[in-house]
């Protein structure tokens, strides 16, 4: 008796080539996602330096350069902001508040200057400084900014008295 074997081979091959596609197409998926994070995570960390980077310019024009009454008075409380470049030049943030001068050519940095509130206080001799950071990925689409980073701080004006005895004190 004699048994055909020509179509068992042909099967047992496109069945180890079935899984060998499998394992590739789980392995590429594997890379990409860990590359679409990594990418993430390295803009997410340039953001947030770029971020603290601004709001240590900011500190340094209110305490060491004398610009606190300059921050603090109207025309620094625009709703908008001010757009923060890589040169720290400080221009006025158009409508939606996002700047079309790029740091690196993938982030947009803001500043807000406002006097609300503080450690839960309401102050009137101070500053809130809020620089927040805006980039954009591949999961965003189109021209929208999905992703941010925020930094904020509090600057009292040590030649005003505090409203009261429960307004923060110092930087």
């Amino acid at each position: 008796m004699k048994f055909n074997n020509k179509g068992q081979t042909l099967i047992e091959a496109v069945i180890a080539l079935s899984i060998i596609i499998t394992i590739m197409t789980v392995t590429t998926v594997a890379v990409i996602s860990s590359l679409n994070n990594a990418n993430f995570v390295r803009s997410q960390t340039q953001a947030n330096k770029l971020s603290q980077e601004g709001m240590e310019y900011v500190r340094d024009q209110i305490m060491n350069n004398g610009r606190f009454t300059t921050f603090s008075t109207s025309p620094y409380t625009q709703a908008n902001g001010y757009c923060l470049s890589s040169t720290y030049a400080m221009e006025s943030a158009p409508t939606g508040s996002i700047c079309t001068q790029l740091i690196d050519g993938k982030f947009s940095r803001v500043v807000r200057f406002t006097n609300a509130l503080c450690s839960s206080t309401t102050f009137t001799n101070g500053v809130r400084a809020l620089v927040t950071v805006y980039w954009r990925d591949g999961k965003c689409g189109g021209t929208t900014y999905c992703h941010s980073q925020e930094s904020t701080s509090c600057f009292i004006n040590p030649s005003k008295s505090a409203p009261s005895s429960t307004a923060p004190t110092g930087i």
